[in-house]
């Protein structure tokens, strides 16, 4: 998909860049050869429901989800940095409307990144950066979600509207 596609985008905490301890780090430099000889083997990802929120009903739902996984295999976790990585090269050509909306307290991704990416989007870019102190890493699962969800509905009413303007002005 290239920016040309888009009529723009829209982040909730993005994953620039793990928080990870420094057992993790270490871990972490075998994965690529481990990628190579082992690619399904599994490791705990150490990421925990209560890292991510605080909304108790959510939590309580969430710790009995059969679905959420508690491990990931090597290769996943090569293939996140890959993507990761080509993010972070593709920021200059990020040219239409941005909405960042990132946690204050964040214990999942790097935060001082997140707004290192976000800086780097070109300037001229419409971009937007909405910082929510006291909420977690899943912001749409948050308490006070409903600010979230109406400063993102507020962004897309407001970006329709420019571009209805533009297309009018340009018959």
């Amino acid at each position: 998909l290239h920016d040309s596609e888009i009529d723009g985008s829209l982040y909730f905490s993005p994953f620039l860049k793990a928080q990870l301890s420094p057992v993790r780090r270490f871990l972490n430099m075998f994965s690529k050869p481990l990628d190579k000889l082992l690619p399904t083997v599994r490791t705990p990802h150490g990421v925990t429901n209560a890292m991510l929120l605080t909304d108790p009903e959510v939590l309580k739902e969430r710790d009995q989800d059969p679905y959420f996984f508690e491990q990931m295999t090597v290769h996943l976790y090569r293939q996140l940095l890959k993507g990761i990585k080509a993010t972070q090269s593709g920021v200059k050509l990020m040219t239409k409307p941005v909405l960042f909306q990132v946690a204050g307290q964040e214990l999942i991704v790097v935060r001082k990144e997140t707004s290192l990416f976000y800086s780097r989007i070109p300037a001229a870019t419409d971009r937007t950066y909405r910082f929510y102190p006291q909420m977690r890493h899943e912001l749409d699962n948050e308490v006070g979600r409903d600010q979230v969800y109406r400063v993102l509905g507020d962004w897309l009413v407001e970006r329709q509207q420019a571009s209805r303007f533009q297309k009018l002005h340009e018959r």
